[in-house]
């Protein structure tokens, strides 16, 4: 199903009167605030030949697929937060990690 990613602050209400009406209109919608990642969203994706994105991004409450995004609405989200206590082995990795994220949100 197209969905429209939402990339905006959990606590952002001109956003969430656009995610309402998008809502009321039977638009599929999964919205994320960028400082829940890695901690609270999980993402698995990869680039295919060709077909852009595709692969899972889910929350807790959430799951769908990358190949699915039909746009994306982006709205000052809050900046990348990682956990103090990141392991050694997961800390070089983190950056990365964030720059694919935010690599899903801009154009090809």
């Amino acid at each position: 199903m197209p969905t429209i990613l939402v990339i905006a602050a959990r606590e952002d209400w001109p956003t969430d009167r656009v995610v309402k009406i998008l809502t009321d209109r039977g638009t599929d919608v999964f919205r994320m605030d960028a400082e829940d990642f890695p901690q609270q969203l999980t993402l698995s994706g990869r680039i295919d030949d060709g077909d852009g994105w595709a692969g899972p991004l889910w929350s807790p409450y959430r799951r769908f697929d990358l190949a699915d995004v039909a746009a994306v609405y982006y709205r000052t989200p809050n900046p990348f937060r990682f956990p103090a206590g990141m392991s050694g082995q997961r800390a070089p990795h983190a950056p990365r990690q964030r720059a694919a994220l935010g690599s899903v949100s801009r154009p090809a």
